[in-house]
Formats: C-alpha cells, sequence, structure tokens
C-alpha cells in the first residue's frame, strides 16, 4: 500500500523498478473522492472520468452509480447498473473504478479481483482500479493495453485546488495601492505608550513618536 498525504501534491511511493505510469486527479476529481471516503461509514464504489495525459492517466471528474452498500460491501443490480454505465453521457471516459475499505486494510479482497476480473478489459484498452481507506492509503492495479501495472509501478498525484479560478477572479478584481496608514498609539499597563500592529505589538515606542 502507498499512502497519501494532503499537505503534498505527490504522495510518498515505492522506488518504482521501472519507469511508473502517471495517474493524476484533477482537484475536481480529488475532492470529490475524499467527500466520499469521509460521508460513507461504509464501502462504496464509484467511477472516474478520464483522460491521457503525458506518461499516464488524469482523473478529471467522479461519477456514483446505483448500489447497495454495507460496512464490507458494495451490491449492485448488474441490470440497473449496465443501463446506467452503457448511457453514461461519458461512456468513453468510464476507465477508472474506485471504492471504499473504509477503516481496513486496502488489499484487495477474493472478491475484489474477481470483480476486476470479470470486467474482462482488452487489451487495447487502459483501466484504473483502485481501493481506498479513510486514512487515504490505496491499493492500485492498472491495466494498460495489455499489461498489468502494479502498485510499484503508479506514480500518484493530485491537486487539492484549482488554480484556475484564481485567474477567472483576477479578471474581475481591481487591487488597488492603498495609503500607508500609522498604526494607532495606546496607553498600556507599564504606562508607556506603544504603537500597535502585527510586528511591533508590545514594543515601547520610539521618543519621537510619545
Amino acid at each position: 500500500m502507498s499512502k497519501t498525504s494532503p499537505n503534498e501534491k505527490a504522495p510518498a511511493v515505492k522506488a518504482p523498478a521501472k519507469k511508473p505510469i502517471h495517474i493524476h486527479f484533477t482537484a475536481n476529481a480529488w475532492n470529490k473522492q475524499l467527500a466520499l471516503l469521509n460521508e460513507y461509514n461504509t464501502e462504496i464504489g464509484w467511477h472516474g472520468l478520464t483522460r491521457p495525459i503525458q506518461d499516464g492517466w488524469e482523473v478529471y471528474d467522479i461519477t456514483v452509480y446505483p448500489q447497495t452498500v454495507t460496512a464490507a460491501t458494495v451490491v449492485v443490480d448488474q441490470e440497473e447498473y449496465g443501463r446506467w454505465y452503457f448511457e453514461h453521457p461519458n461512456f468513453d471516459d468510464l476507465h477508472y473504478h474506485g471504492h471504499s475499505h473504509v477503516y481496513m486494510d486496502t488489499h484487495p479482497s477474493g472478491t475484489d479481483i474477481q470483480s476486476q476480473e470479470e470486467r474482462h478489459i482488452p487489451d487495447n484498452q487502459f483501466y484504473i482500479f483502485m481501493i481506498w481507506n479513510k486514512d487515504l492509503y490505496y491499493t492500485a492495479r492498472i491495466y494498460d493495453h495489455g499489461t498489468i501495472r502494479e502498485q510499484d509501478e503508479v506514480l500518484l498525484t493530485y491537486d487539492t485546488f484549482d488554480p484556475s479560478f484564481l485567474d477567472e477572479v483576477k479578471t474581475m478584481v481591481k487591487v488597488e495601492s492603498l495609503p500607508v496608514v500609522q498604526p494607532p498609539i495606546y496607553f498600556n499597563q507599564y504606562n508607556h505608550y506603544q504603537q500597535y500592529d502585527w510586528y511591533t505589538y508590545g514594543q515601547e515606542v520610539p521618543d519621537e513618536f510619545k
């Protein structure tokens, strides 16, 4: 397993034996995935919409399918799920499946492995399977055009904030320089006049200000 860090863009991973495949989550996808992990104290499954990037793939959105969940299972009605899946407006981008093990270890169970194998990923396609828990440990298996990439061959990165929002804000907001205002002078308990600001709080005011 590898563990992500909420304070770093790239989590610590084992040194890969060969060039890793890069899986990146946009802020939109990452925050939605976190919301699912934080909100549900049961297992829950989701799909991710992906697009190619240099040396890998980017998960740019998260979408949830119809399911019934318990503390340790995710159950789907295959007919209902099939309709949802094949009628999804972004069907061609559905190349990521994730689910939560809540507080448990993220190694795949026999059911998880069977579910992956039953998806029958063609050799000309790419697909990401990941299992997460609330501590943000994860296990990954990538089907990469006929090659299975295991955990130590994955470089996971993510954004927690979308900088394009500030770019949009800056087109609407003008910042004007304000005149420097003399901080107020007050009388303290030691009968000294003092000047208050963030840096000089508690320092005695020079004679020229008295």
